[in-house]
């Protein structure tokens, strides 16, 4: 039987989910800053809905970021701990997929064969702080979702790739200077970590517990040198 545990803490929510051969077992709750209070008692309580013991868990999955500094660490730490334990391997998912498998679950878009004119189907949008966001650009095709400009940090739209100030939909927290066609608040949940977990399972795609790691964008760090803006 194959057994997958995925968690999502990057954002507002702490969410779990069991995958048991295809059968799922969520647990999500919107907590804000409470997700070390609750995430291991919450892996405890969705085992137990599905009747299966930590020991029998086959791989885990997480949210690795970008996203929640605090959250993305928790995740990563928890998993790290029950990989080390269990000898069993992880798949780190970049927090703007589980956004993008999030709107595909919610109906907002859909994978589509007619992509031959494309660049990209659909921005995401993770808040950093202030006005900078993560932003990346995907093209959901019929063979998968596919990432065509991977999360980097922006401030405006002036600073934009001109594929990501298009007319595609945004998905995610919208920036107050985004000018894009249209944008759609989603909120992601274990469940939407899983869908790609399994491909990237499948693919072996999966590493060891050292290095289940949180993802780092190139210059997101609130600090500066004395002077600087």
């Amino acid at each position: 039987m194959s057994v997958i545990l995925a968690l999502e803490t990057s954002g507002s929510v702490c969410s779990v989910c069991l995958d048991c051969d295809g059968t799922r077992f969520e647990l999500t709750h919107h907590v804000e800053r409470r997700h070390n209070e609750l995430l291991l008692g919450m892996i405890d309580e969705v085992c137990e809905q599905a009747g299966v013991g930590r020991r029998q868990l086959s791989a885990l999955a997480f949210g690795c970021g970008p996203g929640s500094f605090t959250g993305v660490r928790i995740a990563a730490a928890c998993v790290q701990a029950i990989s080390f334990t269990l000898k069993i391997p992880v798949v780190p998912v970049p927090s703007s997929t589980v956004l993008v498998n999030a709107a595909v679950r919610l109906g907002l878009v859909q994978h589509s064969s007619e992509t031959r004119d494309l660049r990209v189907s659909l921005v995401t949008s993770i808040r950093s702080r202030a006005e900078l966001y993560y932003m990346a650009g995907y093209l959901l095709k019929d063979s998968g979702v596919e990432v065509v400009i991977p999360d980097e940090l922006y401030d405006s739209i002036a600073s934009l790739p001109s594929e990501l100030s298009a007319q595609s939909a945004l998905f995610g927290a919208p920036p107050q200077w985004w000018q894009g066609a249209q944008w759609n608040q989603v909120t992601p949940t274990a469940t939407d970590v899983v869908e790609s977990a399994l491909e990237m399972l499948a693919r072996g795609e999966s590493v060891p517990s050292a290095l289940a790691l949180p993802v780092y964008v190139s210059g997101d760090t609130p600090w500066r040198r004395q002077g600087e803006n």
